[in-house]
């Protein structure tokens, strides 16, 4: 995503420090170290070989699948001291609320999208955190950070003009098959643009129901029903 994000400290912060890793479960060490070892990899961390005065705690938690494990950091120490940007946030209700009278719907998923936004490179120290192999920074935006949501939503308000989104969850729509083809191509060029990257295996394209935050969307004789759908086990360290 274009610009870069900035975390902004209050004037009296006080640098809170982890110099001991929290102990892993022995199951997990193994699935931990190789999710570590990928976010590496993949340019999302690097490692800190220097002094930092911030350094928080590695979490990890195991996923849905019983397999794969999520590396959380513990930010609630720098989330104290971190200034938020205060752009307004809709409530989901009022974002459902724009959407009567469409008959047709696509959803759009940002792969990863908080690490799709790179970390400004005065803050990235502030990033640091602990592990039993090292300590690493973020180079991209972590997930948890207190303005994390702000930035994102305000930056992928200014990529998709008039598109309903929640952050790096994206849903065109149009009042008839024809209209909603054409915005869906508007979007998607949009994307192209901007170089987001999108997870092709939760995208859905051209669907009379759609589950969106949480809600079944779908047209009945010209009247919007949403009805509250079970909730997803997914979870996700900035929720």
């Amino acid at each position: 995503m274009p610009g870069n994000f900035r975390i902004n400290l209050r004037e009296n912060a006080s640098p809170f420090c982890f110099f001991v890793p929290r102990t892993i479960p022995a199951g997990l060490r193994e699935p931990a170290k190789a999710a570590i070892m990928k976010m590496l990899q993949e340019d999302i961390i690097e490692v800190v070989k220097g002094p930092s005065d911030w350094c928080a705690a590695l979490t990890i938690v195991p996923k849905p699948n019983g397999k794969d494990v999520r590396p959380c950091v513990d930010l609630t120490m720098l989330n104290k001291s971190v200034l938020r940007e205060s752009y307004p946030l809709l409530r989901i209700t009022e974002l459902l609320a724009s959407l009567g009278g469409s008959v047709m719907w696509s959803k759009i998923d940002a792969n990863n999208g908080f690490h799709q936004c790179m970390l400004d490179p005065e803050s990235k120290l502030f990033r640091t955190f602990i592990t039993p192999w090292g300590r690493f920074y973020f180079k991209r935006m972590p997930f948890g950070i207190l303005s994390a949501p702000e930035y994102v939503q305000r930056t992928m308000e200014s990529i998709l003009e008039g598109v309903v989104c929640m952050m790096d969850d994206i849903l065109v729509h149009g009042p008839s098959e024809a209209q909603h083809w054409k915005n869906l191509q508007n979007v998607l060029f949009a994307i192209k643009r901007s170089a987001m990257v999108l997870r092709k295996d939760k995208c859905e394209f051209g669907k009379q129901e759609i589950k969106f935050l949480g809600h079944v969307i779908s047209e009945k004789v010209s009247n919007l029903t949403l009805r509250k759908s079970k909730p997803s086990p997914k979870c996700r360290p900035h929720d």
